[in-house]
């Protein structure tokens, strides 16, 4: 018997509130209900379920819920493959309120035996429920909430305090029972990723059955590094990482603030200039005290609190470190540095790394960072002042490395972490260093700038391809077997980027954030004959300054969300975050309603028109973003390219990257739905009534598809901003004037674009301007543009559209 060690996050949650729980093996997922309800203090009153990521796998409380998705009962599902095949799952309590938590398996505990879970870290109270999930919360913590919530003289608090000694003891009451295996439905994607639905042609049929081919063999090509089993190593870093946590919260029980504090940008522009011109990879830093002039303390130490990090003298040497390693580990480095060694045994393998680090120990110094190496520098004595701020990632890094060990000794009294330098570590760290570091190391962040902007530009990219435009682009004077370990030493090694190769042995490189193996299936699958979209030098200057720089749309949408949250300072600090997010989620191939849900989670729109032009925005970037599937290329430049619109390749496009949410998902519609929830059916009337609408200059066709999708409020508005561009104001203040009386919320946002058209109404009395607040211009913004438009038909004897004068059917159309 053993058991699962996983870390439970409530997402959307700053601070992080979390708990790290020890769950026993073969359990129920509605065991695991039971323990989040005791971990987070919930009462079991609302309705739950588990989803999981990129799938539409759910796990539901009974068969009542089991309408949409491929879902199965938790009562009967053991939550043992799930939680080590997905990367996380999703579990969802109070869908009114929507509270969320991220449940990430850590490591397997083979010495648990209880049959009961056990939290044994957590961090951030408990929350009071029915109080509007995560965001009603914050805004009861800051008195934006005043009236509501209020009972007589008592005012509810958002937050309870959480003991988990009483956790605890309330989860040893509840022993689970072995859960025995049954045998569960194939979950999607398994049995039919590319399924069309009812209603299926003969032909389709024959399309899905390749389709699937197509996706079984992506899947068998791509091989991704094999997950080592956890060595010595790996358990000493994991406890120097729980230490560090402590020190933190000991550091700010001292009210030590953190050292790279920045004050938040005020106004959209400068949200957009301050945004970085790279990728940022923070470091945790740990502020010490000068060891030379310690308080009353041996100068060894340093103290905050309880924990105490202590430097004792060790004869062990960096060979002898390395052998307590796992064996895939060191063949690993063995790899990125293209080190050949003669026989297969780890003994060999350590002994031909470490031979090459002391010929070459020049290759620490490109593992390390420069504020890396010059903490380990200083704390191995090298140095004539020590260095003020210790990083925990130098020490991770030189314990993986050998050249440091740890021993953390954790009791009620102290928590105590003992480091020691293997015996020839000084002398090569000292060689490494042994040269103009700050010329060095100015010279590889620009290379490190150029490679992970040329990388950004495609996401995945082959690690040949990325060579050639280095050396094209980036001035790159590295022989290739040079790059390849710049690549693989410099930039695999901390995990800046992935390294993976498919079945032709072809090494590719990926930012770590994406989904890897769903991008590469959807390329072999529908772009596996497609070119690399062409990277031009004006391309290239933009990609150095960031995704926003390369597609616009990007900074409407930045503007659109500064707008929402402009009244908030703490989360306009957190605005350029969302929007990495929600980039990173348009690159795994998210639809309009994912990208929206994840904005609306943190910066809340009030009126109609916020909606709108907020899904206007997301439609935008959803067409215009380059994806890793496609090589680079859009949505919307792709479907240029693709030979045949009704061939296999635009099926298996759409459905791996769809632009609206999957027709199964099909509800009613009323209203107050929002245009970004509409399913593909529904979007597809939408975006055609808008581009006969955008063509014509009439809305007749957007009131029959308000007519059809039950006089959709927001679509109406669309409507109205129509009226008011082809200059028919009677109309226009027609349909904002119905709205506003029918609209129970805000409708400060369309009493400001009805009066700011200037149109006389019979009977109505002279009155102020009001507050435009956050629609000001509202009538000069860009119409919601269709995503597919229906081009105009083009007959056999009309004149080419090209202008080359040939009539139609002797140019274009006898090419087509």
């Amino acid at each position: 018997m053993s058991a699962y060690i996983v870390k439970v996050t409530m997402e959307h949650t700053h601070p992080p509130v979390w708990r790290r729980i020890v769950l026993p093996e073969k359990i129920t997922y509605e065991d695991l209900h039971k323990v989040l309800q005791i971990a987070f203090g919930w009462t079991n009153e609302h309705l739950h379920d588990f989803s999981f990521p990129n799938t539409d796998y759910r796990v539901v409380m009974d068969e009542e819920d089991m309408d949409f998705g491929d879902c199965v009962l938790e009562k009967e599902t053991l939550i043992d493959e799930d939680l080590k095949d997905y990367n996380w799952i999703r579990y969802t309590y109070d869908f009114g309120d929507d509270w969320q938590h991220k449940i990430q398996f850590e490591k397997e505990d083979p010495s648990y035996k209880e049959r009961y879970a056990k939290i044994i870290k957590w961090k951030g109270d408990n929350f009071q429920e029915d109080i509007g999930g995560v965001f009603g919360a914050y805004l009861m913590e800051n008195g934006e909430r005043e009236d509501e919530y209020a009972y007589d003289d008592f005012q509810m608090e958002p937050r309870l305090p959480f003991d988990s000694e009483e956790a605890n003891r309330r989860l040893e009451k509840v022993t689970f029972p072995v859960g025995k295996k049954k045998k569960r439905r194939k979950r999607s994607g398994e049995e039919d990723p590319f399924s069309y639905g009812a209603g299926r042609t003969d032909i389709e049929q024959l399309v899905k059955q390749l389709l699937r081919k197509m996706a079984s063999e992506a899947m068998e090509s791509v091989q991704f590094e094999e997950r080592p089993k956890p060595s010595a190593i790996d358990k000493m870093a994991d406890s120097w990482r729980t230490f560090c946590e402590h020190w933190v919260e000991a550091l700010k029980a001292k009210g030590v603030e953190s050292l790279d504090q920045k004050t938040g940008p005020k106004t959209p522009k400068e949200f957009i200039d301050s945004m970085p011109k790279e990728p940022v990879y923070e470091q945790l830093v740990l502020p010490g005290v000068d060891l030379t002039k310690g308080e009353e303390q041996p100068a060894n130490e340093i103290k905050a609190g309880k924990c105490v990090i202590r430097f004792v003298p060790d004869d062990h040497t960096m060979e002898q470190n390395l052998n307590r390693h796992a064996e895939q580990h060191l063949r690993n480095y063995c790899k990125y540095l293209r080190i050949a060694y003669q026989t297969g045994t780890k003994t060999d393998v350590v002994k031909a790394f470490c031979a090459e680090i002391r010929k070459h120990p020049e290759y620490l110094r490109l593992a390390l960072t420069y504020d890396q190496l010059e903490c380990l520098l200083s704390l191995a004595g090298l140095r004539d002042a020590r260095y003020r701020v210790m990083s925990t990632d130098a020490v991770e890094l030189a314990i993986f490395l050998g050249l440091m060990r740890c021993n953390v000794r954790n009791s009620s009294r102290q928590k105590k972490a003992e480091l020691s330098f293997a015996a020839d570590a000084a002398e090569l760290l000292k060689r490494a260093a042994d040269t103009d570091l700050d010329a060095y190391y100015k010279d590889l962040d620009e290379r490190d700038h150029s490679t992970l902007a040329l990388l950004e530009a495609y996401g995945v990219l082959e690690v040949s391809k990325l060579f050639e435009l280095s050396r094209e682009f980036a001035g790159c004077t590295l022989s290739k077997k040079a790059f390849e370990r710049y690549v693989y030493w410099h930039l695999r090694l901390p995990n800046t980027v992935v390294t993976f190769s498919d079945h032709r042995s072809k090494a590719y490189a990926a930012l770590p954030e994406l989904d890897a193996e769903r991008i590469m299936r959807a390329r072999e699958s529908c772009a596996k004959k497609l070119p690399y979209r062409e990277m031009t030098r004006e391309l290239y200057k933009k990609w150095l300054d960031g995704f926003m720089a390369v597609c616009e749309e990007w900074q409407f949408l930045a503007e659109e969300v500064l707008g929402f949250i402009a009244d908030s300072d703490a989360q306009r600090e957190n605005a350029f975050e969302l929007l990495l997010r929600c980039y990173r989620m348009v690159q795994n191939g998210c639809n309009i309603r994912d990208l929206c849900g994840e904005i609306c989670k943190t910066a809340q729109p009030k009126g109609i028109s916020d909606y709108v032009f907020l899904w206007e925005s997301a439609m935008g970037v959803i067409m215009k973003t380059g994806l890793p599937a496609l090589k680079g290329y859009s949505r919307e430049a792709y479907m240029q390219t693709v030979q045949n619109p009704e061939g296999p390749e635009l099926g298996a496009i759409l459905q791996y990257l769809p632009e609206f949410p999957p027709d199964d998902l099909t509800r009613e519609f009323n209203q107050d739905t929002h245009l970004y929830e509409f399913d593909e059916s529904a979007a597809e009337l939408m975006m055609d009534a808008l581009s006969i609408a955008e063509r014509s200059g009439k809305s007749d066709s957007l009131a029959e598809a308000a007519e059809t999708l039950g006089h959709n409020k927001e679509l109406l508005f669309v409507q109205a901003v129509i009226e008011m561009r082809s200059q028919r104001l009677a109309k226009a203040d027609a349909i904002l004037s119905k709205l506003i009386s029918c609209h129970n919320g805000y409708t400060d946002d369309l009493e400001a674009l009805r009066d700011s058209m200037g149109f006389k109404r019979k009977g109505a009395s002279s009155r102020g301007k009001k507050s435009k607040s956050g629609v000001e211009n509202a009538a000069d913004k860009v119409t919601p543009i269709p995503v597919r438009k229906a081009e105009a038909k083009i007959y056999p004897n009309d004149p080419c559209p090209c202008g080359s004068g040939k009539k139609y059917k002797h140019c274009c159309g006898r090419k087509r």
